[in-house]
């Protein structure tokens, strides 16, 4: 009787090695999982984590403590801040558009305007360009150097429309009146261009006529619908 105690104690004994090779492998266990789990994370949760776990050590400056909710809530004000920004740039550009017209204004008169896509000079027809031509006339040219001389002294930029009444014109350069006003808006960028006034500052579009300003029923009306507009804004 004694002898069989003595075995089964012996046997307990030796398999207390097996408690610390369980608590062994299910450490290695969890660790590759871990290692699996940190491979799929988000890292821009990580990121949060890491600033959450750095502000509870004392890591930041100052002794400052910030969890995750309040990153999050950080970003949102940057992106707050960001958009005061943009809002405080568009209305400083606003009103140095407002001051620009001023002077524009006093010095072309009445072909200047202020509208929602920027300052609008408009130019005649019949002052820029023959009739059914794309040539500028040595009118149009003297005129486009006055333009030219305000230009230079602002940053804005300059889109160059060109428009013409309904009625239709079917010449070998010219098939439609599509071909003539944009080859008409194309022409005062080159010579603006030539001028001196910045190519990334330009861009050129001809609308026919689809956007008239007076009824093409009279002579009056489709005089006023022949015309190149120059518009300029802060942006494109």
């Amino acid at each position: 009787m004694r002898k069989l105690g003595h075995n089964i104690e012996n046997r307990e004994k030796g398999q207390h090695w097996l408690t610390t090779f369980n608590d062994m492998i299910t450490l290695l266990m969890v660790f590759f999982v871990l290692l699996f789990t940190m491979g799929t994370l988000d890292v821009k949760r990580v990121k949060h984590f890491q600033n959450a776990l750095q502000s509870a050590i004392g890591v930041l400056k100052e002794g400052s403590h910030v969890d995750v909710g309040v990153v999050r809530q950080l970003e949102w004000n940057d992106d707050v801040n960001l958009q005061r920004s943009e809002k405080i740039a568009i209305e400083a550009d606003q009103e140095k558009l407002v001051r620009y017209y001023q002077t524009i204004r006093e010095k072309l008169g009445e072909k200047v305007q202020l509208t929602q896509k920027g300052i609008k000079i408009t130019l005649e027809d019949d002052l820029m360009f023959p009739a059914a031509s794309a040539g500028l006339t040595a009118a149009g040219r003297k005129m486009l150097d006055r333009i030219c001389s305000m230009l230079k002294q602002t940053n804005l930029y300059v889109r160059i429309e060109g428009h013409t009444d309904n009625l239709p014109i079917a010449t070998r350069k010219f098939p439609s009146n599509w071909e003539l006003s944009t080859a008409r808006a194309v022409n005062v960028v080159k010579y603006l261009i030539k001028k001196g006034i910045e190519p990334s500052r330009l861009s050129a579009a001809g609308y026919g006529a689809v956007k008239p300003v007076a009824p093409n029923s009279s002579k009056s009306g489709r005089a006023r619908n022949r015309r190149v507009e120059i518009v300029l804004s802060p942006t494109l």
